[in-house]
């Protein structure tokens, strides 16, 4: 069991086995209900051909890139249809697989990818669901061969022989068409979820700049130094051959710890007692900023006493600051701080750098105005979240409810 663990989550590598066969349900092969199918061309030179790929984790087939024929080197190219299955060779196992939507209709892909069509008795969608199963990633797996996880070659003819449990055509499409409103919700969720978002980023180009003031406020900004306003802290790393400074009494922080939440309440890894005292305790509400390599700019709020490691700046606001106030206009600046590093092989802002970041400072009353009004939005945006994650989990459920046959369907007879 413990080999599992070298697998990517992307990947399901147990061996595909099927339990009872439901009532009315027949257990049948994938060659039974679909068929391969190749419309090979030859690229010309000056003709231009949309490309696409199959994103991992079942994300489905979207653009990749348009080029003229001579621009594309393997010549040998295939063209696919609206309604194709397609699946990458490659990347299978880690679900790169999905329906050709009708935007994509005559792109083309190389011989990596694999077209399936499904025959009249099995129900596009339903057996698009059926690809999130983990019985279908697991046949995927088993029908790979290689000894990197990243190079396994998948063989179609193998995985075409593997069975699965099909349910009555009206069922599949009562499953399919109850999963794809949990669908319909998931994506309404996401586009209220990316309006709250819009609407933060005007709120904050228009707050943070003094552009739009609230009533009552006059009173002139002031230009800062970052250091002038706050205290800030490095971090740093004990070392990792020592277990005595690891332990569960403090959460210690690094960048993969800093996500799209603004509060930080659970780290990976956390140190002992011993293991905080190599560095400091940063106290509940400092604003952390990740100041080296590729995650510079990265921002978030210590929801509790914590320590971090070297590449992250702890910022904690002296008097006639607040922290809150700080972590939106860092936030918000993120771009502009990134240019501040240096072009070494590792990026880096230094502390005395990070220091002198100009901070546009209203009165602690407004900066307390601005603060409530940007966590309102954040709050707005958590909700929203939460409620995708609700949905997904709903529909989690379901899937592996109704594609197992567990809970079943009312439909109507056919005549």
């Amino acid at each position: 069991m413990a080999r599992l663990n070298i697998y990517p989550d992307s990947v399901k590598p147990g061996i595909p086995r099927l339990g009872d066969l439901p009532s009315k349900w027949s257990r049948v092969t994938f060659r039974d209900f679909l068929d391969i199918i190749e419309r090979p061309i030859q690229p010309e030179d000056n003709t231009t051909y949309q490309l696409v790929v199959a994103k991992r984790n079942r994300g489905g087939i979207v653009p990749r890139a348009q080029l003229l024929g001579k621009k594309i080197l393997t010549k040998t190219q295939f063209e696919i249809h609206a309604g194709d299955f397609l699946i990458s060779k490659r990347q299978i196992i880690h679900g790169a697989c999905g329906i050709v939507p009708a935007s994509l209709h005559g792109a083309i892909v190389s011989n990596e990818y694999a077209s399936l069509l499904v025959n009249g008795k099995l129900d596009l969608q339903y057996f698009w669901y059926l690809s999130h199963s983990i019985h279908f990633q697991q046949t995927c797996f088993h029908a790979s061969v290689g000894v990197d996880v990243e190079k396994m070659i998948f063989r179609l003819s193998e995985w075409l022989g593997h069975e699965f449990d099909l349910p009555p055509l009206p069922e599949q499409r009562k499953i399919a068409k109850i999963l794809s409103t949990w669908d319909r919700a998931i994506e309404i969720t996401e586009h209220l979820i990316a309006g709250k978002q819009h609407r933060k980023k005007a709120l904050m180009q228009r707050l943070l700049t003094g552009k739009v003031r609230f009533p009552g406020f006059t009173e002139p900004w002031e230009d800062v130094r970052l250091a002038d306003v706050a205290d800030i802290i490095t971090g740093s790393t004990p070392s990792t051959q020592s277990t005595e400074y690891f332990g569960k009494e403090y959460m210690f922080a690094s960048p993969a710890d800093l996500g799209n939440s603004k509060y930080i309440i659970r780290t990976t890894k956390y140190l002992s007692r011993r293991g905080s005292e190599i560095g400091r305790i940063i106290p509940a509400g400092s604003v952390l900023f990740t100041c080296i390599g590729s995650t510079i700019g990265k921002a978030a709020i210590a929801g509790m006493d914590l320590t971090t490691n070297q590449q992250i700046n702890a910022v904690c606001a002296k008097a006639g600051t607040i922290n809150e106030y700080l972590y939106y206009y860092l936030s918000k600046h993120a771009p502009s701080i990134k240019k501040l590093a240096s072009t070494q092989a590792v990026p880096i802002i230094n502390k005395t750098t990070f220091g002198s970041v100009t901070v546009a400072l209203p009165i602690l009353s407004e900066q307390r105005k601005i603060a409530e009004v940007l966590s309102a939005a954040d709050r707005d945006i958590e909700a929203l979240e939460q409620l995708k994650t609700y949905h997904q989990q709903q529909k989690k459920g379901l899937m592996q409810q109704l594609l197992t046959g567990k809970r079943r369907v009312k439909v109507e007879e056919e005549a």
